[in-house]
């Protein structure tokens, strides 16, 4: 394989991270057949083809996202921005902070209606 075919099929094996998840183990089969055979032009076609078909469906379904907003009036509001781009990135995301204050648990017992 020449340098410039040995580029092109490392830079496709690095497209299919932008594929669909459900799509990437069908797509690394169609690379292996065209990398095992580099000269076959249609083995290309056809990685190119469904390769541009998953990641033309997975820009879709980014842009279809509904758009995350954080009320300004919580102490997070500063990092919403980042925080939404962490789920987005991340299937878990965790998050550490001070809480609210909770009310005093005497006061609770205390009101009649804590006693209902």
């Amino acid at each position: 394989m020449e340098v410039s075919a040995k580029a092109a099929s490392g830079r496709a094996r690095q497209a299919i991270d932008g594929a669909l998840s459900k799509d990437r183990g069908r797509l690394l089969g169609l690379w292996s057949k065209w990398n095992a055979r580099p000269g076959e032009d249609a083995l290309r076609d056809a990685f190119a083809a469904a390769l541009q078909r998953s990641v033309t469906a997975r820009e879709a379904r980014a842009a279809a996202l509904p758009s995350a907003t954080v009320d300004p009036g919580l102490p997070i509001a500063g990092e919403g921005d980042r925080i939404v781009d962490l789920i987005r990135k991340y299937p878990v995301v965790v998050i550490a902070g001070d809480t609210a204050p909770r009310p005093d648990n005497r006061a609770l017992r205390r009101s009649p209606r804590a006693r209902r």
